[in-house]
C-alpha cells in the first residue's frame, strides 16, 4: 500500500522584554572591558540601525526586534537603513554588510558555532552580527538583556515536558502563598484538571517518586533523572515503562470528557517513547522514513497558514515543493523564514497484519499537526 504523510509544523517564539521601571528616559550599553555607549537620552536618538541592501528575513526580524525594544525602554525612535547608504557616525549594524562581516572581526572573536554571534563596540558603533540570521537575532536579544537588562520571557512556545500544565500550577500558588503544601498543590490540579483520570495521575507522579527516591542514592551527586539520565538495564526501563504506562493507561479510561482523556495521553508520551526506542533495534517491526522530505513554507510568523484552508494535507503532486531534510532544521538548509510550514513523503507501507500501528518522530522543534492520506492523527 503506497501513502504519503504530511506534517504541518509551526515553530514560532514571541519574546517579550522589559526593564526594570517604566520611563526611562536615558539607555547606556556597556560591553566587557568596552566603552559605554549612549544610545538614547531623554527619549531622543542619533543611532541608526544599519542592515544589508539584500538583508535575510532573519536579519529584517533581528532589526525589527532590536527597534521594538530600545523603543519601549528609551522612548526614542530607531530608524532602520539599509547598508547602500552612508555611513553614519552613530550606528548599530545588524548582521553581514558592507560595513562588517564576521570573518573581518579578529579571530578570537569569531564563533564556530552555527547559531554564534559576536558583539563588537568600534569607537560609536556597534556591530552585532551572527554566523547565521538567527544568530544575528540571539546576539540582539543577548545584547537587550546583558547590556541593558532585559528580562526575557517566552510566549506561544510548544510544551517543555509532558507536566508543563501542572509545574506552571506549582510555581504560580508558590510565589502567589508561599505557605502552601506542594503536595496539596498537586493533588488540586490533578483531580481537576485530569477529571477522572486524576487519581491514576497523581498515582503515576507518586510512581515516579518512588523510583527516583529509590535510586538516588546509588548515585550521588549525579543530576536526578530517570530515563534518559541514569544508566539503568533494560530490564529496568522495562519494568518503569511497563507499570508507569499500565498506571496511566487506566487514568485515561476513567478521565471522562474527550478533552482530559487527551490530557492524560499527554502524561503517557514518555512511556511511549521509551518502549518504542527499544523496537528500533527488532528487525522488521519500524520502518525507517528517508531523510529527504517535500517542503513547503506556509505563512511566516503566525502558527495558522493557509495550507489548512487549501488543505495541503491532500496534496498528490509535490511538483511545486522543494526538498528539505528532516535531521536539520529549514533555517540549516537556505530557509530564513520563520512561520507554519508542510513536509509530505510518500512510502509503502508493507502488510502488518492488522498489528496496531505507531508514527514515531524523534523530535519536533515546535507545534505540529501530523496527516497520514489527508487524514488527522494527532
Amino acid at each position: 500500500m503506497t501513502t504519503r504523510i504530511f506534517l504541518s509544523a509551526a515553530a514560532l517564539m514571541s519574546i517579550l522584554a522589559g526593564c526594570g521601571a517604566s520611563g526611562i528616559a536615558q539607555a547606556a550599553a556597556a560591553t566587557a572591558n568596552g566603552p559605554v555607549l549612549t544610545l538614547a537620552e531623554e527619549g531622543q536618538t542619533k543611532y541608526t540601525v544599519v542592515i544589508a541592501a539584500e538583508a535575510k528575513e532573519g536579519e529584517k526580524y533581528a532589526a525589527d526586534e532590536l527597534v521594538l525594544f530600545l523603543g519601549q525602554i528609551t522612548g526614542a525612535d530607531f530608524p532602520i537603513t539599509r547598508d547602500d547608504e552612508p555611513p553614519r557616525d552613530f550606528e548599530i549594524v545588524l548582521g553581514h554588510t558592507n560595513r562588517k562581516r564576521l570573518e573581518d572581526l579578529p579571530a578570537h572573536l569569531r564563533t564556530d558555532n552555527m547559531e554564534g554571534f559576536a558583539i563588537v563596540p568600534e569607537g560609536e558603533r556597534l556591530v552585532i552580527i551572527g554566523n547565521i540570521p538567527r544568530g544575528t537575532l540571539y546576539g540582539v536579544y543577548d545584547f537587550l538583556e546583558l547590556a541593558l537588562g532585559g528580562v526575557f520571557a517566552q510566549n506561544q512556545q510548544s510544551r517543555g515536558t509532558e507536566m508543563q500544565a501542572l509545574r506552571f500550577y506549582v510555581l504560580a500558588r508558590a510565589m502567589w502563598r508561599p505557605t502552601v503544601d506542594s503536595r496539596e498543590t498537586i493533588e488540586e490540579f490533578c483531580r481537576a484538571y485530569y477529571g477522572g483520570g486524576g487519581e491514576g495521575v497523581l498515582r503515576y507522579v507518586n510512581f515516579l517518586h518512588d523510583e527516583w527516591t529509590e535510586r538516588l542514592p546509588q548515585h550521588g551527586s549525579e543530576k536526578p533523572g530517570l530515563l534518559g539520565r541514569w544508566d539503568l538495564t533494560p530490564q529496568e526501563i522495562h519494568k518503569l515503562t511497563t507499570e508507569g504506562e499500565a498506571i496511566l493507561s487506566k487514568a485515561e479510561a476513567a478521565a471522562r470528557t474527550p478533552e482530559m482523556k487527551h490530557r492524560v495521553a499527554v502524561c503517557r508520551l514518555p512511556m511511549w517513547h521509551s518502549m518504542l526506542e527499544p523496537a528500533f533495534g527488532e528487525v522488521g517491526s519500524v520502518v525507517s522514513l528517508p531523510d529527504q522530505w517535500h517542503f513547503k513554507f506556509d505563512t511566516e510568523g503566525s502558527s495558522s497558514g493557509v495550507g489548512p484552508q487549501e488543505q495541503w494535507q491532500k496534496t498528490t503532486d509535490f511538483g511545486d515543493w522543494r526538498m528539505m531534510r528532516t535531521d536539520k532544521h529549514w533555517t540549516y538548509q537556505d530557509e530564513t523564514r520563520r512561520g507554519s510550514a508542510w513536509y509530505g513523503i510518500w512510502f509503502d507501507m508493507p502488510d502488518t497484519r492488522g498489528a496496531p500501528l505507531g508514527c514515531f518522530f524523534g523530535s519536533i522543534d515546535g507545534d505540529a499537526d501530523v496527516f497520514i492520506d489527508g487524514v488527522k492523527i494527532g
